[in-house]
Formats: C-alpha cells, structure tokens, sequence
C-alpha cells in the first residue's frame, strides 16, 4: 500500500524523499492535487517528511511576479536550479547531493541576476561537481545592496532624460524638444506594450521578449500598431544603449512585422461632404451633437481633431484663434483669423469654457455619424487634407496652404529665414475655402428644389 501511495505521487510532484522511512507513509494522511494546479503537499509525521518542489516554468517574465511560498520553484531547463520567492526577497541557488546529503549554493539575487545568467551560474557549479572540483561561487550581491534597473525604470529614464530642460542660444530651436508633444502618447504605448516585463531587469529584456511583444499586438489584428510600437521602443532602448544602460538596443535584430507606414489619400468629394455636413445636425445626446458641431468647425478650418476638440472660448478673441505652442503639434504659436461660417458654430461661453464639450468618446461618436450620413471609412483627419487638396486645385500656393495647416517651412534657406505668419495668405485662402464649401453644401438644397 505504502509503494502504491508513494508511485502516484512521485509520478505527479515529488523530487525527492527520505527512504528511510518508508513504512511509516501508511500513517500518513494524503492530499493529492491534480495536474495544472501548482500547490504544495508536505507532510510531516514522526520521522518521515516528503517536500514537493514540482517544476514550474520559470521565464523572464516571471521572475518578479511568481507569489512567495516556502517551496522553491524549479527551473525546468536546467536541473537543480531554483528560485526561492520569499516576501521580501527572491533567492537564486543550485541544488545537489555529495557524499550523499542534499546541498545547495547561493547563486544570486533577482533583480540583479537574471535567468539567463543564473542558468550559466548553475550550469558552471554543475561541472565543477562533476568533475570533483570544491564548489566555490563569490559571495551573492544583496538587491539591497545596488539598484537594479528594470525596464519601466529604464523609460522612466528615458522621459526625465527627454524633458529635462536644455541649454540653448536665444532665438534657436533646440532639437533635443523635437517629438515631446507626442512624448507621453508614444511612452504610454511602450509601456502598455511592454506591461509584462515592465519589472523585469533591463539587461534581462532581450530580442526575443520583444519580438513576443510585437506577436501579442499583431496577435490582435493590430499590424500597424505594432510597427508603431516598434518605433516608440527603438529609440528607447537606443538611448539606454548609447549611455550603458544596457549593452545592446534588442530592437535593432528585431524586425517589424507589420505593414509599415501607411499614407492616408483620401479626399473626400461633393456628395461626400454634403452628406457629413447634414448628419452632423442629426446627433442624438448632447455629446453628439457638440461632436457634429466639432466635425462641422473641422469642415471648414483645417485644424487637427485635438487642437479644435480642446479649444476654450478664450483662444478665440476678435475673429480669430490663438493657439499657444502648447497646444499644437508644430510647438509654435499658431494665429488665424477665421470666417463667419466657423464663427458661427463656435458661440459664446466664459475663457475657461471648452467649444466642444463632452466629446471624449471619439470612437463612439464617429461610428454614430457614420451610420447616419452613410459614408464609410474617412476620417476626420481626412478633412484637413481635402482642404488642402480643395485648396490646390483653386489655385492657392503650396507655402500658403503650408502655413493654413501650421506645416514646418522646411529645411535649407526656407526653415532659416523664412519666419513669417502669412496672416493675410492664410485668411485670404480660407476665405476662398468657406465659399467654395457653402456653394457645394447649397447645391444640394438647389438640387431639391
């Protein structure tokens, strides 16, 4: 009966046990759990003890998310190498028999010893064994003992290092402020592509984490996002590279495996841009219809969705808008005097007060519009390039339609020298735009009369 009992359960969990006491598991009381649940049978009677130390897979992911408990896991790539979790900390050691006693030496600590280096500390104790040779591993470096860079702590330096304020002459441009108005949407992004090794040590994150990281995006039907997320990363662990943060940046042997970039053409026509003009009005709940209005304002001025979107009452002031540089992706301050036509949707409200509230649930909102005006696939970015479009086609010059839609002059003697607002080009030629539209939106209502 005893041989029965310890078949079963040797089969299922058990490492190891005293043999001595064999005769004694008859008295023993047995709890057995079956496979797929990682728990923990130890009983102890008399003289006979059994400690279960069932494998468990260990990745680099978990090292800092297995729960504690008093029974180290196991390492199921290397044999004898475990992890033992406590509350406080988490224990690397190599477990052995010589001269027929169980043994076992200290390798490290997690953070600061990852897997991979663990399993090469285990691997090496195992050959000095083998081979007879004194087991001797440098006394372990306590976590205590040195900060350990993880891999959110690594984009945490990344953003100080990018924001930190730089030196630079009067009336230059400094190119280290480039890209931070879309900082914190792109850092929001690795950090929620990377939430599974966000605690796992920096030099620890390999290619292959990331390249698991891009499956899992792409794994969702999101190939675009993906490539994006691989260029948010990029420079990233770059920088952490380049200041010996890590030895080397794990995106630059990854591959995107998304379409790349995609240029959006669309521009939408007459019919097209009736139809979304009159479902604007039609918008059930308060938000929706401050939503159509925002789509209507869009129709008319070629400003981003969230430049118009987060407007307040204050930024406009005598006809015309004022966007600080804050508030636009150019980072520069952006003035233009507006028609009546927009002037119209944008009311009266105190300086503090936003033009279109209530207008948080983008995505809901568009696909309500969609079905009402029946036009499908647009966006509203796609009205800012119609315009321009629109724009081109009436004759309207490039550098005007440039400064319409707050472009860069460029680079070369343009970028230099070229500073003017061309407020006059600017109202001129949205002017022109406003006309053109009343007379597509009034053809319509000609047609039905």
């Amino acid at each position: 009966m005893a041989q029965l009992i310890l078949n079963h359960m040797s089969r299922q969990y058990y490492q190891w046990l005293r043999w001595d006491y064999l005769p004694d598991l008859i008295r023993i009381y047995v709890g057995i759990w079956y496979l797929n649940i990682d728990r923990v049978i130890a009983v102890l009677l008399g003289n006979c003890w059994v400690i279960s130390m069932a494998n468990t897979k260990i990745n680099a992911a978990s090292l800092t998310t297995l729960p504690a408990r008093k029974q180290p896991y196991r390492d199921e790539i290397v044999s004898g190498l475990c992890l033992q979790v406590g509350a406080q900390r988490r224990r690397w050691f190599y477990q052995y028999r010589q001269a027929g006693k169980l043994r076992e030496t200290t390798l490290g600590f997690v953070p600061a010893l990852g897997l991979a280096d663990a399993r090469a500390e285990a691997r090496a104790v195992k050959e000095r064994i083998e081979i007879g040779a004194p087991v001797t591993v440098p006394p372990a470096e306590h976590p205590k003992d040195k900060e350990i860079i993880t891999v959110g702590g690594l984009i945490d330096l990344y953003e100080k290092a990018r924001t930190a304020p730089a030196k630079q002459k009067k009336g230059q441009q400094n190119k280290k402020q480039r890209g931070l108005k879309s900082l914190p949407k792109s850092l929001k992004a690795v950090r929620s592509g990377l939430a599974d090794y966000i605690n796992v040590p920096a030099k620890d994150f390999t290619k292959y984490d990331m390249r698991a990281a891009l499956a899992k995006i792409a794994g969702r039907g999101a190939y675009q996002m993906a490539d994006r997320f691989y260029g948010y990363c990029n420079p990233v662990f770059d920088w952490a590279a380049k200041n010996d943060h890590i030895e080397h940046n794990p995106c630059a042997a990854v591959e995107k495996i998304g379409p790349g970039k995609m240029i959006r053409d669309r521009v939408l026509d007459d019919n097209e841009l009736r139809a979304i003009w009159a479902a604007s009005f039609k918008m059930r709940t308060e938000g929706g219809k401050n939503y159509g209005a925002l789509v209507r304002f869009l129709m008319i001025v070629p400003l981003r969705l969230n430049e118009a979107r987060l407007a307040v009452h204050g930024e406009f002031l005598g006809g015309r808008i004022r966007l600080h540089e804050d508030r636009n992706k150019a980072a520069r301050e952006f003035r233009l005097s507006l028609p009546n036509m927009a002037l119209d949707i944008i009311g009266q409200g105190t300086a503090t007060d936003r033009v279109f509230p209530k207008t948080q649930s983008l995505w809901r909102l568009k696909n309500e519009l969609d079905d009402l005006c029946g036009i499908t696939g647009w966006r509203t970015h796609d009205l800012r390039r119609t315009i321009a479009t629109r724009l081109q086609d009436m004759g309207t010059p490039p550098h005007v339609i440039g400064a319409l839609l707050n472009h860069s002059a460029g680079t070369g003697a343009a970028g230099h020298y070229l500073h003017g607002e061309g407020a006059t080009q600017k109202a001129e030629a949205l002017a022109l735009w406003a006309a053109e539209l009343e007379k597509i939106l009034s053809a319509k209502s000609a047609a039905k009369m």
